[in-house]
């Protein structure tokens, strides 16, 4: 009976700890900064790219076209985007115009085209064999094609009032195959297709590399312990709670409550700050947020805070408009 009683209290001790140590889980949205920004933001005048050898393509006009999409575009994602709890979250910080008179920025560039195709065949010979009289050589013939294509060119970026552009930014895709086989011609895609897949692979390369792009962050939330028992039990309702609550993805609402709970006498109270502050970065409130972190003594959470907090700025400066919203 002994061995019994035993089992269970080790049974409830185990679900005791591990109800103490699970975390709930909840995805936000941050932005990841472009490589390249033009500083101070503003208008932003997107030229057709030219090539004096290829006057009638229309690739340079789909790749400026393909930047003044991405320029204009306010959600722009890796993957799938789910839900924004942030207000201020936006991929566009320009504005593209029309004129490039009127622009504070200039986009431009240039390109060549090229293509290569071969054909070749080749003699291999099978060794003689000594059982073979009169000894005689036997060949077959290996046939090689190779075809391929080259995008190269330039983006040239240019400021108001410059005679010449102060960065230069090359691209280069080359795609092509080369394939052999046995006694017969082997399939290998024309130049021409090479070529098309070349020019897409070079619009990608700077597509969005003047833009943010939206990331998904995953936020864990360490469940709290109380530092007696009455309340503990409160909390662990609480808990509960909340964890239906992050599966709804209703982050206002644990918001206020851990804002409610972090009042109260807990063991843990720097992880109550430090959940308190997630839920303020995930609705955009960086400036609460870094609050929060700071008091819960993390030194993680406070860095990546201090970033975010930067290129917040950052696009301020341009002319987006932050909103920090709190919990009533």
């Amino acid at each position: 009976m002994k061995r019994k009683i035993s089992t269970y209290t080790l049974i409830f001790l185990f679900t005791l700890f591990v109800g103490e140590i699970e975390a709930q889980k909840f995805d936000g949205h941050i932005l990841d900064m472009p490589k390249e920004i033009f500083e101070g933001g503003g208008k932003i005048y997107v030229q057709d790219l030219t090539n004096e050898d290829d006057p009638n393509s229309n690739f340079g006009s789909n790749y400026a076209k393909a930047l003044r999409n991405a320029l204009n575009a306010d959600r722009v994602a890796y993957g799938r985007l789910g839900k924004l709890y942030n207000p201020w979250l936006t991929t566009k910080i320009y504005e593209v115009v029309d004129s490039k008179s009127d622009a504070d920025y200039v986009i431009s560039g240039d390109y060549q085209v090229s293509s290569n195709s071969s054909e070749s065949n080749k003699a291999v010979y099978i060794k003689e064999t000594a059982e073979v009289s009169p000894q005689i050589p036997v060949c077959y013939y290996n046939y090689t094609i190779s075809n391929s294509a080259t995008v190269k060119g330039n983006l040239y970026l240019m400021a108001k009032g410059q005679d010449a552009a102060y960065k230069t930014l090359p691209f280069k895709q080359k795609k092509g195959k080369s394939k052999t086989k046995a006694l017969e011609k082997p399939k290998v895609k024309s130049p021409q297709q090479y070529i098309s897949n070349a020019r897409k692979a070079a619009i990608k390369q700077y597509q969005y590399y003047f833009s943010p792009i939206i990331v998904e962050k995953k936020y864990r939330f360490k469940n709290l312990r109380g530092e007696d028992r009455k309340y503990n039990r409160e909390l662990r309702k609480q808990e509960r709670e909340i964890k239906d609550l992050a599966d709804q993805g209703d982050i206002m609402t644990m918001g206020k409550m851990y804002k409610e709970i972090i009042t109260h006498k807990l063991k843990d109270l720097e992880q109550g700050y430090l959940n308190l502050g997630m839920c303020y970065e995930i609705i955009g409130n960086y400036t609460k947020a870094k609050v929060y972190y700071e008091k819960s003594g993390n030194k993680g959470a406070i860095r990546d805070i201090n970033k975010l907090i930067k290129e917040r700025d950052i696009i301020a400066e341009m002319g987006v408009e932050i909103v920090e919203k709190g919990f009533k």
